[in-house]
């Protein structure tokens, strides 16, 4: 990230800051794939595959925040069986993002984890374009990722492991599939209650990983 990129930005980010008056509310992301050329097979196994949706809820209050998935439900209102866009998304785990640090909070395969993410070095660009009425502007991660973030909500938080921008994250870019804002919600919300998980084994992002291969070898995959 370029020196005068840093401080326009944050620059930018301070000023819009002072008279951001709304520190808590909600933001609804949807995962969708963002290949057309996919979503143009007619096949009727790919049409069910990417008519399958996911929902994921941010809920903020100052520099805390929860991200967790909105579940499917069938007509008898029983859990339908997670689908791919939900496993993209973030699927069953909770992410709890404070001051630029996330840590994530699932059970895999009977055993509680926390996940401690490392922190994302981005590279702010000159790129922008409008997400509903939002300027938005690109980021890029070392590993490719792109984000889309908004300097008119000044809140460094984003969806699932992604943060640390100047201004909330309105979409993410992972491969052939977004994770997108669908609404923002600034409405003085009485229930917001954002706890920090402390259950489970301490693990980083790739201990975990590592332990999954291990894991799905054992089993056979």
């Amino acid at each position: 990230m370029k020196l005068k990129r840093i401080l326009f930005f944050a620059g930018l980010f301070f000023s819009i800051m002072t008279v951001f008056s709304q520190n808590k509310g909600s933001v609804l992301y949807k995962v969708v794939s963002n290949n057309k050329k996919i979503n143009s097979y007619k096949s009727k196994k790919l049409e069910a595959f990417f008519k399958a949706t996911a929902s994921f809820e941010l809920l903020f209050k100052e520099d805390k925040s929860i991200y967790k998935l909105k579940p499917n439900f069938d007509k008898n209102g029983e859990r339908k069986k997670i689908n791919f866009f939900e496993i993209v998304g973030g699927g069953d785990g909770v992410f709890y993002s404070e001051k630029g640090k996330v840590i994530e909070s699932v059970n895999k395969y009977d055993e509680l984890f926390l996940i401690e993410y490392p922190h994302i070095e981005w590279d702010i660009t000159q790129e922008k374009k409008k997400i509903g009425n939002y300027i938005c502007y690109k980021a890029i991660s070392k590993d490719k990722t792109v984000a889309w973030f908004t300097p008119q909500v000044p809140l460094n938080l984003g969806p699932n492991k992604y943060n640390g921008l100047p201004g909330l994250i309105l979409e993410v870019e992972i491969g052939k599939i977004s994770i997108r804002a669908l609404k923002i919600n600034f409405k003085k919300l009485q229930d917001i209650d954002i706890q920090k998980p402390t259950k489970g084994k301490k693990i980083t992002e790739k201990e975990y990983l590592s332990k999954l291969k291990k894991i799905a070898k054992e089993i056979g995959f």
